[in-house]
């Protein structure tokens, strides 16, 4: 008895061989007739051929004696070659082999053994949410993350070691700078009207940035007539009117072989100046941290009220400053007119909207989770509604190092990590911002 379970395949398989066989058998033997029959035209046709018989006499009657033979052997091959069974049959025959090698393979082979496993489970639960004592460190946005209890998991960092968040770098791709829709719009506006702007607002508040959009999309913006510079007055070379002068003509792009001399430095600007606009250019001269001009004394009354001047003849000026312009000059240069031929535009700290879409495009970009973007938002703010730039650059930086870093460094469901992270974030901004 307990042989038969095993004869049953065998006789089963013996059944499949002979019908396999038998479909063989029935197709070979249609191949050869059909063969056969184009073998016995072509001999007929040598055969009159060789006798030398007169095509009229056999071409006629052997044209119409075979054209219903061919064309039912046609209609028969086609009928038989669209059928599904033949099809079917075809493939069989053909791949036989290669399945019968694989079943006698797969009926030699060891049987297949499943193991279940019943699942480890480990009850450690870690929760994100902080307790009541440790409020006031929580970030306040945390309530928008999704509050759950989950083991500890794999932190997937990303692989790319391409830049996303550039804190303390200069500003190279014009995508990069987020917000101040309303600024660069207006001080796009004023520089294609060779209006002269005024950049004010605190250290790292964004203000260079600003500038260098402006110089990063001023070729398509404005057009090619438009020439931007852009310099320091931070320079020690600008500690003179002579080496504030050169660095200015360099800025236009017109290089002077030595420092003009005494009482000429102005007048070699607006040489420049008048030559440019007489060629239907528009010169721009951006002057990042121009306070330092009112450190020196030689940068007094007659220098502001002179440069003033060059702006009516079509110089336009874009200067960086912390504070308004009328307060970091001294007593004497403020009843200058230079002051009054500038827009001022202030730099404040990003809003909700703002800030909400840097975030969402470089949480995107890292590849951070709803709760890793909710933190970056939360210790990104430093007053109620407000967003540094810098911070939320810093915030993202710090928070995007530390993932990649590993488990060891980064601990998201800790939430003392997350105390750490805020109180590392603050000792390095306040180190950044000091004026």
């Amino acid at each position: 008895m307990a042989s038969a379970p095993q004869d049953q395949p065998t006789t089963a398989h013996s059944g499949q061989n002979q019908t396999r066989a038998g479909q063989r058998q029935f197709w070979l033997r249609l191949l050869i007739t059909f063969f056969a029959l184009i073998l016995i035209a072509i001999l007929i046709l040598g055969l009159l051929i060789y006798f030398s018989i007169p095509l009229p006499q056999w071409f006629v009657p052997l044209l119409t004696t075979l054209s219903p033979i061919f064309a039912g052997i046609g209609a028969f091959v086609n009928t038989t070659l669209s059928d599904k069974d033949f099809q079917q049959s075809s493939r069989k025959w053909l791949f036989s082999d290669t399945e019968e090698k694989t079943k006698d393979d797969k009926s030699t082979a060891q049987p297949n053994i499943t193991i279940n496993v019943s699942p480890t489970i480990t009850n450690t639960t870690t929760t994100t949410a902080t307790s009541a004592s440790n409020s006031s460190v929580q970030p306040p946005l945390a309530n928008r993350v999704t509050q759950q209890q989950s083991a500890p998991r794999t932190i997937h960092a990303p692989a790319s070691s391409a830049s996303i968040f550039f804190v303390n770098m200069k500003l190279t791709n014009p995508a990069e700078f987020y917000g101040r829709v309303l600024e660069r719009t207006q001080l796009l506006h004023r520089t294609r009207n060779g209006g002269c702007t005024s950049v004010v607002g605190p250290r790292r508040s964004g203000k260079t940035w600003l500038m260098t959009h402006l110089c990063l999309v001023a070729p398509e913006r404005l057009g090619a007539n438009f020439h931007i510079g852009s310099m320091s007055a931070a320079l020690p070379s600008c500690a003179t009117r002579a080496g504030f002068t050169g660095e200015a003509l360099r800025a236009l792009g017109y290089t002077p072989y030595s420092l003009p001399p005494a009482g000429s430095e102005l007048a070699l600007l607006e040489h420049c100046v008048r030559g440019m606009v007489a060629q239907k250019h528009t010169p721009v001269l951006c002057i990042d941290e121009f306070e330092g001009l009112t450190r020196h004394p030689e940068f007094d009354l007659q220098f502001f009220e002179g440069l003033r001047a060059i702006t009516e003849i079509g110089l336009a000026l874009i200067v960086l400053t912390k504070e308004p312009l009328i307060d970091v000059v001294s007593e004497s240069t403020r009843t200058s007119p230079f002051f009054n031929v500038f827009l001022q535009l202030t730099l404040l700290p990003f809003d909700r909207t703002d800030a909400e879409q840097f975030v969402q495009h470089k949480g995107a970009q890292a590849q951070f989770t709803r709760q890793e973007c909710a933190y970056l938002l939360a210790y990104a703010q430093s007053e109620r509604e407000q967003f540094p730039p810098l911070r939320l650059q810093l915030v993202g930086e710090t928070l995007l190092n530390e993932k990649r870093a590993g488990q060891r460094q980064y601990r998201p469901n800790d939430p003392e990590y997350w105390q750490a992270f805020k109180q590392r974030v603050d000792v390095v901004y306040r180190g950044m911002v000091k004026s």
